[in-house]
């Protein structure tokens, strides 16, 4: 019982046991089905957010595409199918902005996400179809199903960095306005300003917007002339919240006062107190004054159209009266008072009882319908002439009026309206209709008279003669033209009238009657009887001879006309004085035009653009016009003539030129296009340009010399930089091609002499000899730099360069020795300049050197930098803005004049030609890199009196940036893999693939482009690919480098291609990355510039590749 009590309680402790394990169990398979089903929702609720979301969403195992979300194919441009499987770089271009590879960089980034460092950075990818966009990138590591994926969350941003890049045009824009607009702008608080713009600062007499800030504390005390001004405005801004076009006096910080007109608003801002003010403000002093003037000028105007004795009116461009005078009022009984301001023709009203266009309304385009009103209109220019009669005038008597009338303009050329000056010439009419009337009778008693009529040249040949001397005589009027009444007299008959002429009508203007003959047309000969009459002209010199003839062969017929024609004499000699008292008035008109044109001229020689002068043979200005003033330096023609006693002396720079025009004179008696230098009134210098003429009497005795001279000095500089640009590119050929020549030799060189040191002990004689050796012989470099910037292109490396910096590093070694003494003077915002930093530095090391040598028993080189702006009123061929202007000034002996315009000429040399006297390329050298960087370079000099060299290159907006030089690579285990060099020298290629191979690499040399082409392609399909190539620019028979690697890249886009040439200034060089090259190298380099150039674009292949 006992024992089996025993086993009972064992079996049941068993059992409970089994029990609870049981019990145990099922909790745990509970809780296992309850963490399946959370890890189930868990992930339906990240594919449900996977494919919700906005920005494209993709996840990568094994650097693949293994999912991704509808956002992503949308983004990407594709479907799942053309997705999945993709690497990411399939979806990015070759390179990235930096110009680093695409697929080395998501690598890294894939790489590091995969590590558990999240990645947050700016992405360049393309669509499917190649199109680029700006993305965000995130990178993440998340476990899915118990797996590791690298999860990418992409957003296209090309839209946010087309905004951006459009808010900062726009702020630029903005701030560009503030700086430079010719408005004044502020804005203000509390009666201090806050801000101003520096057109505002500088019309107030301020040297800056910052000093006007801290100057004006008070704006209404310090400001404004009247107070009540201010507190007015503040009035406004309260109640309306704007003013505009307010005119308020302020005064200038040198106390004067100045007119401007204010626009401004007011703009809450709790930042500036409960208000603050902004706005424009114009400086009108100047409008102000002109509007004064302008109302002077018209009230003087006025008195002289109301002085005019013509009766005269004005209208404005809508054709409103403005101006009346008293005679149209006269002529019209319209009082001013009742016409000022009418229009819509109204007057015409006072002249034709109606409202029509008339001549003022004509001025302008031709209208054929308005002017068919009138019987006849004449144009001269933009004035109008017409005559007419007008039934309305001096109460409705109406009276014959001539009319003129003429624009009114602007100072700007602008028609702004109309004047017209009208004169009663109805006795004019008159006179001009009873003459017609005299003339008509005149000429039919002319024809009809029996009496012969003949006017006579004084040289005796018939000019006009009536119907009854053509009978007397039997000849027609065109048969007679061209004889002389000799012609028709006997002979016997010639002494007799010529005594008569001499003694009777050249003394007295007449002859008594008297009789002689006349041989008709049929031979017959008849007497007749004449009396000659002498005409002359208002001087009393003669001009015609005329007289009447009669056929006395009837002597009755004859007497009983003898009555009539005493007449007729009488009457023809009223008309004829008649006629000579018209020939008077005309004479007068002629005077009168005379004295207009005389004036027009006047007004022409003083308003000129060229100078225009007289001089006299002994050298002394007679005139000269305000233009040659300005070109000679003097305020005023009076102060030229005054100050210059000898022109010859003090105006010719080369006084021979004087005597040279006056050779031309005396030879030809004019010139055209002379040039010569004049001395200016400051003692400058400034070409000129003459066309001018000798005036001489009636003796050849020389009065005057006359003409033109216009300034040519822009011009000549202008002929000068050409002519040295032209000597430059002269040499710029050869130069080129011997600096690669010469580079490629240099390469050979440095190579073997490289080599050669390597293979011996550092502590070797030999081997710092042959260091030596190589660094004279990398000095070769230089030199061909030089002649590499005389050739064709050249474009500088630019970078951002401290002018300060760079100018004391480039004179530290030149200026050494204690005869020597230095002074530097540069201000403290001194812009930065863009350029080649090697090139400037020459340019400062030629110029110091030449200042250096001019000293040789010493003296102080002064050398100073400073920000200057180039504007429309300076001389500098430059184009405007902001240039860095660099002088440096010596105390050496100087340069002579005839040298001067030859310095810049390459070989050109004072020094004498040597290696030790000079080449003469120093100056040309510094010529030519200062005009790369599209800058101006001037010389001052006097003998004995030292030399200033000035500068001008163009200033950077931005603040000083220098560039950080590379950071050598680090060497780690010599590279190793296969490089391709191609060189079309074969000494080149031998050097080169010898140093290849000493770095450690596996090296195919070829010939030219189509070998490396081939080679590269073996090398590609052996799978036995070239790690990198180097590929030589220049071939002279054959494909060159850049071709070579187009073709190259065509089969292997990640081609990891150097680029090598002599030709420093080869755009492809400056910007290799841009063509798709991973470095370049120039020839000659060293050793470790091949190494590292390997080592950058191939570096060490992992062990087994």
């Amino acid at each position: 019982m006992g024992e089996g009590g025993t086993a009972e309680a064992q079996l049941a402790n068993e059992l409970a046991d089994a029990l609870r394990r049981i019990v145990e169990l099922e909790r745990r398979e509970r809780k296992h089905r309850k963490a399946d089903e959370t890890l189930h929702d868990s992930e339906l609720r990240y594919r449900t957010l996977f494919e919700s979301a906005g920005d494209g969403i993709f996840l990568v195992k094994g650097f693949q595409f293994t999912d991704c979300n509808t956002m992503a194919m949308k983004m990407f441009g594709c479907t799942r199918e053309q997705m999945i499987g993709q690497s990411p770089y399939r979806f990015s271009p070759p390179s990235q902005p930096d110009g680093k590879s695409s697929r080395e960089k998501a690598t890294q980034r894939i790489r590091a996400a995969f590590l558990g460092e999240p990645q947050y950075f700016a992405w360049k990818h393309c669509r499917y179809d190649g199109t680029p966009f700006d993305a965000e990138v995130t990178l993440t590591r998340i476990e899915l199903s118990g797996e590791v994926y690298v999860q990418g969350i992409v957003r296209d941003v090309t839209d946010q960095r087309s905004a951006e890049k459009a808010l900062r045009k726009s702020e630029e824009r903005y701030r560009n306005l503030f700086e430079n607009t010719t408005m004044g702008i502020f804005q203000s608080s509390d009666g201090r300003f806050i801000s101003v713009n520096p057109s505002l600062a500088k019309g107030l007499g301020y040297d800056s917007p910052q000093e006007m800030i801290d100057t004006i504390t008070d704006i209404a005390a310090q400001l404004y002339v009247n107070r009540e001004d201010y507190a007015k405005a503040g009035r406004l801004l309260q109640t309306q919240g704007t003013v505009e076009e307010f005119e308020v006096q302020i005064r200038k910080k040198n106390g004067k006062k100045a007119w401007f007109v204010l626009n401004a608003q007011a703009v809450r801002n709790p930042g500036l107190g409960e208000f603050s003010y902004e706005g424009t403000a114009e400086h009108v002093t100047r409008r102000k004054r002109a509007e004064e003037a302008l109302r002077s000028t018209n009230r003087v105007l006025e008195d002289i159209v109301n002085f005019l004795p013509d009766a005269t009116f004005v209208i404005d461009k809508t054709k409103k009266v403005i101006a009346w005078n008293r005679a149209i009022e006269l002529m019209t009984g319209v009082p001013k008072e009742e016409m000022i301001g009418k229009g819509e023709y109204a007057y015409a009203v006072p002249f034709y009882d109606e409202r029509r266009p008339i001549l003022i309304d004509l001025v302008g385009p031709v209208n054929e319908q308005m002017e068919s009103q009138y019987g006849s209109v004449k144009r001269e220019g933009s004035r109008v002439f017409t005559e007419t009669f007008a039934p309305n005038v001096y109460g409705g008597k109406g009276a014959y009026l001539s009319g003129i009338a003429c624009p009114l303009v602007d100072s700007k050329g602008r028609i702004v309206g109309a004047i017209e000056s009208i004169r009663d010439i109805t006795e004019r009419r008159q006179a001009e209709e009873a003459l017609q009337t005299s003339e008509k009778r005149y000429r039919e008693l002319h024809e009809s008279l029996r009496d012969g009529f003949a006017l006579v040249a004084l040289d005796g040949k018939l000019v006009e003669t009536n119907a009854a001397f053509q009978s007397i005589v039997g000849y027609t009027q065109e048969e007679l033209a061209g004889r002389s009444y000799q012609e028709l007299t006997p002979s016997k008959w010639h002494a007799f009238e010529e005594k008569i002429m001499r003694g009777q009508v050249y003394q007295r203007g007449y002859s008594d009657v008297y009789q002689k003959e006349y041989i008709r047309k049929d031979g017959t000969v008849i007497p007749v009887e004449l009396r000659a009459h002498l005409m002359r002209n208002e001087d009393g010199s003669p001009v015609e001879m005329w007289a009447f003839v009669r056929d006395i062969t009837e002597r009755i017929r004859a007497e009983e006309s003898l009555q009539r024609y005493q007449e007729h004499l009488e009457e023809l000699v009223k008309e004829r004085t008649a006629k000579l008292a018209m020939e008077i008035a005309e004479h007068k008109r002629t005077e009168k035009a005379l004295r207009e044109s005389e004036e027009k001229y006047r007004n022409i020689f003083d308003n000129a653009v060229e100078g225009i002068f007289q001089t006299s043979p002994e050298g002394r200005f007679l005139s000269a016009n305000p233009a040659l003033a300005r070109i000679h330096g003097f305020d005023s023609p009076g102060e030229l003539m005054a100050s210059v006693a000898d022109i010859g002396q003090e105006v010719y720079v080369n006084p021979e030129d004087r005597i040279k025009l006056m050779e031309l004179y005396e030879k030809q008696g004019f010139v055209e296009k002379f040039e010569t230098q004049f001395y200016r009134r400051d003692g400058s210098r400034i070409w000129i340009s003459m066309n001018s003429r000798a005036v001489r009497d009636e003796n050849g005795t020389v009065l005057c010399y006359e003409g033109t001279a216009e300034d040519i000095t822009s011009r000549k500089q202008i002929e000068e930089e050409l002519l040295i640009m032209r000597n430059l590119e002269s040499i710029g050929t050869l130069a080129g091609g011997i600096a690669h020549d010469f580079n490629n030799l240099l390469t050979a060189v440095t190579g073997y002499i490289a080599l050669a040191r390597i293979s011996l002990s550092s502590g070797n004689d030999a081997s710092q000899l042959l260091s030596a050796a190589e660094r004279i012989s990398m000095k070769g470099k230089e030199l061909t730099q030089k002649l590499i910037t005389f050739s064709k292109g050249g474009a500088p490396i630019k970078k951002l360069i401290n002018p300060d910096e760079l100018i004391r590093q480039s004179t530290g070694t030149v200026l050494t020795g204690p005869a020597i003494r230095f002074e530097y003077s540069f201000p403290d915002d001194l812009r930065p300049i863009e350029g080649d930093e090697a090139q400037i530095r020459q340019v400062i090391h030629n110029i110091v050197l030449n200042s250096k040598e001019a000293m040789p028993d010493g003296g102080t080189i002064k050398i100073g930098a400073t920000n200057v702006t180039l504007g429309s009123e300076d001389s500098i061929l430059l184009p405007h803005g902001h240039y860095v202007k660099i002088s440096v000034e010596d105390e050496g002996m100087g340069i002579k004049e005839e040298d001067l315009p030859r310095i810049f000429d390459p070989y050109f040399s004072t020094k004498g030609m040597g290696a030790r006297k000079g080449m003469g390329l120093g100056l040309a050298v510094v010529y030519s890199i200062v005009k790369k960087h599209n800058g101006h370079i001037t010389v001052q000099s006097l003998p004995g009196q030292g030399t200033t060299v000035h500068i001008h290159l163009p200033a950077h907006s931005e603040p000083t940036v220098l560039a950080e030089s590379p950071k050598a690579s680090e060497s780690g285990d010599r590279p190793r893999g296969r490089v391709l060099f191609m060189d079309d020298e074969e000494y080149i290629r031998d050097i080169g693939g010898r140093l290849i191979l000493h770095l450690g690499y596996h090296v195919t040399t070829a010939g030219d482009g189509a070998e490396a082409v081939a080679l590269y392609k073996d090398a590609l399909a052996s799978d036995e690919p070239f790690h990198a190539v180097i590929l030589d620019l220049s071939v002279k028979n054959g494909i060159g480098g850049e071709e070579a690697f187009r073709r190259i890249l065509s089969v292997d886009p990640h081609v990891n291609a150097i680029i090598s040439t002599g030709y420093t200034d080869d755009p492809l060089i400056v910007n290799f990355a841009d063509h798709g090259f991973k470095g370049a190298i120039i020839k000659p380099y060293k050793i470790e510039e091949l190494a590292d150039a390997l080592q950058r674009v191939a570096p060490t292949p992992p062990a087994g590749l």
